[in-house]
């Protein structure tokens, strides 16, 4: 037990687990959104915007019944819908493994002709 909150040290881990996988799927399609256009407010708006309708599909789909058949499109939903702490370790993560890997290739042949060794705004 962690903290005699009743979670155990497995519990705790796979929900950490959990949230990091989503934090690197919205990270890396920062990242890819940023190599592709080069503009750093272009990549924040738009990871932003993903994880907020990522959000939206997740709770819509909670809340009305003709929307959960669009759940498990969302990653928040692949990561949390057996619940973020005690779930163990989900066959859903490795769809967020795969959004990872897809938004990296994506990025890596964009980021392969970027000059990002100079200082800019100096």
């Amino acid at each position: 037990m962690v903290f005699d909150l009743g979670i155990s040290l497995a519990d705790a881990a796979s929900g950490a687990l959990a949230m990091t996988l989503l934090g690197v799927e919205y990270g890396l399609l920062a990242l890819a959104v940023g190599a592709l256009t080069g503009r750093r407010t272009t990549a924040i708006g738009v990871s932003a915007a993903a994880a907020a309708a990522a959000y939206v599909v997740y709770a819509a789909g909670l809340i009305l019944p003709r929307f959960e058949s669009w759940q498990p499109y969302s990653p928040i939903h692949q990561a949390f819908h057996d619940g973020p702490l005690g779930a163990g370790l989900q066959l859903s993560y490795l769809w967020l493994l795969a959004g990872s890997a897809l938004l990296v290739a994506i990025a890596l042949p964009s980021l392969d002709g970027r000059d990002i060794s100079t200082a800019h705004g100096g």
